[in-house]
């Protein structure tokens, strides 16, 4: 499968992979360049990829809040929230981000669960009255992310989102088309994801590839594992538990009821998420087994990269949770214990009130 702007990212030689059935560029230059530009400037990314599920109808709110993990009856009027889909089991069945508009949702799921997701509300949708509509096709997103980006992106939108803040968004226009403008973002840097019509998209990235460095999946991982971001499939599945994740902030435990509620609370805490650090030059890769100095498995790495940020290996993994957080761990590579610093995460954020750039 193809996103609509398919077409712009072969113009521009991007390398091009497969992403769970859909042909998305991992790179175009460099992904060392492309995380760079995140950083210290601007970056742009297709996400189009991604599925976009609009609910409108008498019993929306009441519908999403029996099948999600965040109490969507408190959420205010543009309000943005990260939240899971759950299983009967407590697992999660994917993660999300809820849109809440005067008289409608949109909820943004993984590419790889749309189908999933679909299929798992449709079994429980049949008892309430509202519309739900896959609008992934209509609907375009690209994200552009970075500092500068809050330069570039006001100046093409006639709207107020200067004062936009965190996790909150708006409708208005970007250059003449309707848009609908979030301040969300999967690199832990100040940004914006615009959701404009698929008809209008491909003039509004040629408008913003004057300005901002085209980026592929590559960097977008680099970027959100030191950002400290789950990723379905490496640190979030089916049978995770995102209380022991630490992911408690997108669980309202005082709901009266949701999916997977009563399985969540009864549910042992036995892991515990925790980011690490390379001590030499070593590069951590998801799947790498996580022991202790003596070679006990105590957990697994989920994630590992090069961090251009930090210059070093860094990487996210799930171990027992009685294990020290002051102690060093070890990933295990071709039979060799690699040395590592367990780090609290985000390594890194400028979403915060405090920015985070970690001392490794």
């Amino acid at each position: 499968m193809h996103t609509v702007l398919h077409s712009e990212h072969v113009k521009l030689n991007a390398h091009i992979v497969d992403f769970h059935g859909w042909n998305m560029p991992l790179w175009y230059e460099s992904i060392m360049k492309e995380h760079e530009a995140v950083r210290n400037n601007a970056g742009m990314f297709d996400v189009s990829h991604m599925g976009r599920i609009l609910f409108k109808g008498k019993d929306s709110e009441v519908f999403l809040d029996c099948v999600l993990s965040t109490n969507v009856k408190k959420l205010q009027v543009w309000d943005a929230k990260y939240c899971f889909i759950l299983n009967e089991n407590g697992g999660i069945k994917d993660d999300c981000i809820l849109y809440k508009f005067p008289d409608k949702y949109l909820l943004v799921v993984n590419a790889s669960n749309r189908e999933k997701v679909l299929e798992h509300f449709q079994i429980h949708i049949k008892k309430f009255n509202l519309e739900m509509k896959d609008v992934s096709k209509s609907l375009a997103l690209v994200a552009v992310q970075g500092p500068d980006a809050e330069k570039i992106v006001p100046k093409l939108t006639e709207s107020p989102i200067q004062t936009l803040k965190y996790y909150k968004f708006l409708q208005g226009k970007f250059m003449k088309f309707d848009a609908l403008i979030a301040r969300t973002g999967y690199t832990g840097e100040n940004g914006y994801e615009l959701f404009i019509n698929s008809k209008d998209i491909q003039t509004c990235w040629a408008e913003l590839i004057k300005q901002v460095q085209p980026c592929g999946l590559g960097a977008r991982d680099s970027l959100r594992l030191e950002a400290g971001m789950p990723l379905y499939g490496n640190e979030l599945g089916e049978d995770s538990n995102p209380l022991e994740l630490g992911l408690h902030f997108a669980v309202s435990l005082d709901k009266e009821s949701f999916i997977g509620l009563k399985a969540l609370k009864s549910r042992q805490i036995g892991q515990r998420l925790t980011g690490f650090a390379a001590v030499n030059q070593k590069i951590p890769r998801g799947g790498n087994d996580i022991c202790t100095k003596a070679g006990k498995v105590i957990g697994k790495a989920t994630s590992g990269t090069y961090s251009p940020t930090f210059e070093r290996g860094l990487g996210i993994a799930i171990i027992e949770n009685g294990f020290p957080i002051h102690e060093s761990i070890y990933f295990k590579q071709k039979e060799e214990l690699i040395e590592a610093k367990q780090v609290e995460l985000p390594f890194y954020s400028k979403t915060r009130k405090t920015p985070i750039k970690r001392e490794l």
